[in-house]
């Protein structure tokens, strides 16, 4: 019994090595958490615009097109939590921001925190990578580890030599969704897009509205202003919208804007825009529909908003 124990043990210590090892070599991998991270702490002082959210303006706003020098923060899946805990944590840092860009989608208000979500796995990427100190040094979101499917794939990568772009450009704009890898069946896929974004309850909207609102009145007290904006979607998803929770979405910006004075600029079915702009039904192709809205948005603000 004993001689079967301590085989277990060293067993069990080989395989704890191997996975600690993968998880050191995975953390010297490149990807956008770390190399945003890494930008701010190098650049934040000379930035005039920050881009925020999730990755309808990952994919969607071009900073290299914006007037002054701008930045893309926005991450995939990224909510207005991790919008204010990145904005806080660099503020102090960003001593010529003028402008922060923050996106209004149909699912806002209404999704859960990032950790209650399908894609909670993205919060271990703000503490390993970002320095989001929101979790516990033991708890699952400090180990790439816990995530065994991302982790195995991330392996597989190293061990094949096979290392994947940051999936990012210098500006930190998103630049894998492009029109000639535009997802198959995508029109057909509009209303599982859709149903995956229409809430069940509205049980997370306060406090979305919350987090929302301290980032304005954070960014008010710097004298930064905020910029909402809902970018543009196809026809087929926004038609299929339930309305009473894109209503409920209007109410709340209306309220926001009457409170606060800021600007909203609405996309969301705007008919400049065609099919070979989308990536997917509810995202920009990153090389030609988000060139084009880029463009266009630049255009509707640039006077009152963003100065040089």
């Amino acid at each position: 019994m004993k001689r079967f124990l301590i085989q277990v043990t060293i067993f069990s210590l080989i395989i704890a090595g191997f996975l600690a090892a993968g998880e050191y070599a995975i953390r010297q991998m490149p990807n956008p958490y770390k190399y945003k991270h890494r930008w701010m702490q190098q650049n934040a002082g000379s930035v005039e615009t920050l881009i925020l959210g999730s990755s309808h303006t990952y994919y969607g706003i071009n900073p290299a097109m914006l007037p002054g020098k701008a930045f893309n923060l926005a991450n995939v899946s990224q909510d207005y939590k991790y919008d204010l805990l990145l904005l806080e944590q660099y503020a102090d840092s960003c001593k010529s921001l003028r402008n922060v860009i923050i996106p209004v989608s149909y699912f806002s208000f209404f999704d859960p925190d990032l950790e209650c979500s399908n894609e909670w796995y993205c919060a271990i990427y703000y503490k390993i990578y970002m320095g989001i100190d929101i979790h516990p040094a033991l708890s699952k979101y400090n180990f790439e580890l816990s995530h065994l499917s991302v982790y195995s794939g991330k392996i597989r990568n190293l061990l094949s030599f096979s290392y994947p772009d940051i999936d990012c450009d210098s500006l930190g704009f998103g630049n894998r969704f492009t029109l000639a890898d535009r997802q198959q069946d995508w029109e057909s896929l509009s209303i599982q897009a859709v149903n995956r974004h229409t809430a069940k309850d509205w049980n997370n909207v306060s406090a979305q509205v919350r987090r929302l609102t301290e980032i304005i009145t954070f960014c008010q007290s710097r004298s930064i202003n905020v910029i909402l904006i809902t970018t543009p979607t196809w026809h087929k998803y926004y038609e299929n919208l339930d309305p009473r929770q894109l209503q409920k979405m209007y109410d709340i910006v209306r309220d926001l804007q009457a409170r606060y004075g800021v600007t909203y600029i609405d996309y969301l079915n705007d008919t400049r825009f065609t099919a070979d702009d989308f990536h997917d039904c509810d995202h920009l192709s990153s090389d030609v529909g988000a060139v084009k809205f880029t463009r266009i948005f630049c255009q509707d603000i640039f006077r009152d908003t963003i100065a040089r």
